[in-house]
């Protein structure tokens, strides 16, 4: 049994590791606590481009070009994953193609919905409209992950037994699969704790508290750092259903005047990879070394994300092309 479960939904680009939750899972063990960590995001994904569940949702309507990218699909997951990925634009544009045209098939039959390696769009629900969130949590509406959900992660998750389950939500593109997922994990774990925080969640502090709103299926909100509240959560302690960790803040210049490519660490604490502006378009060899730059941290969570973070370098291999 896990005490304390940590999700990252879908959709991001699968592109990093969730370091974010990296540093509240070591947060969290280093409190005794029993913690686990999903990457649900890369895991649907994966199970989206898996063959056997690409054969049986293309089956009736497959033609050439998606043949081929079938067949491709093995050779084109290998070279994004290595770094000559960056060595050849050509190679790395028709292997994105060719993943892109899989994922493709997922969407809905008039293009309402939409997933790629670097982009979900569903024009057809808002991640700002309340009503919309509470229909998918209720399962009234489903997006493209539903199998994944319903077949893969949800049975996992009931066999890690989880008391507590927190979904980290930084991002548009997840609003709608996390909403979705939290509905799912509401209904085959009743007595489980969910758990809503991360950037965008923290963005929405103002309208929550001002309307009331407790966004339906979560037990809790958390605005901010969330290795306080997660961890009284674990420890079965009393907690509001809204949680607004104090945390002050120092930013000597906006993230938007950073000059190169900068690779989200920490949303909350505002810690980042940042590689000089000579690195883009560079291969793994020639490309200046990028520095971590962090806000200032709260001194109990400020040893964690160095250790988190030293032993772990930004993929160079697959920089952004210029």
């Amino acid at each position: 049994m896990s005490e304390i479960l940590l999700l990252q939904p879908p959709a991001l680009k699968p592109a990093e590791p969730p370091l974010g939750l990296a540093v509240l899972l070591a947060h969290l063990r280093s409190c005794g606590l029993k913690a686990t960590a999903l990457d649900a995001n890369l895991e649907a994904y994966l199970y989206l481009l898996d063959p056997v569940s690409l054969a049986a949702h293309t089956q009736a309507g497959r033609n050439t070009s998606l043949n081929r990218a079938l067949n491709h699909r093995d050779a084109s997951l290998a070279l994004l994953r290595s770094q000559a990925a960056s060595q050849n634009f050509a190679r790395y544009t028709t292997a994105v193609r060719y993943l892109n045209q899989l994922l493709g098939c997922w969407g809905s039959p008039k293009g309402e919905e939409r997933l790629t390696l670097g982009d979900y769009r569903h024009d057809g629900l808002s991640p700002f409209d309340p009503a919309d969130l509470e229909r998918l949590a209720k399962g009234q509406v489903s997006t493209l992950f539903a199998d994944y959900f319903t077949a893969e992660l949800v049975p996992r998750i009931r066999g890690l037994a989880p008391r507590t389950i927190a979904i980290s939500i930084n991002y548009l593109h997840q609003a709608l699969p996390a909403f979705e997922l939290a509905g799912l994990l509401r209904r085959a774990l009743p007595q489980v704790k969910l758990v809503g925080g991360g950037g965008l969640i923290s963005s929405w502090r103002e309208p929550v508290q001002r309307l009331g709103l407790r966004l339906p299926p979560f037990d809790h909100l958390v605005f901010g750092p969330g290795e306080g509240p997660l961890a009284q959560l674990a420890r079965a302690k009393s907690l509001n259903p809204i949680c607004s960790p104090t945390l002050r803040r120092s930013i000597s210049a906006p993230i938007s005047v950073l000059r190169g490519w900068a690779n989200i660490f920490r949303r909350s604490w505002c810690c980042l990879w940042v590689a000089p502006a000579a690195a883009i378009g560079k291969t793994a060899s020639s490309a200046p070394k990028p520095q971590r730059r962090c806000i200032p941290l709260p001194p109990s969570t400020r040893t964690s994300c160095r250790n988190s973070c030293a032993s772990w370098q930004p993929p160079m291999g697959v920089a952004p092309f210029s």
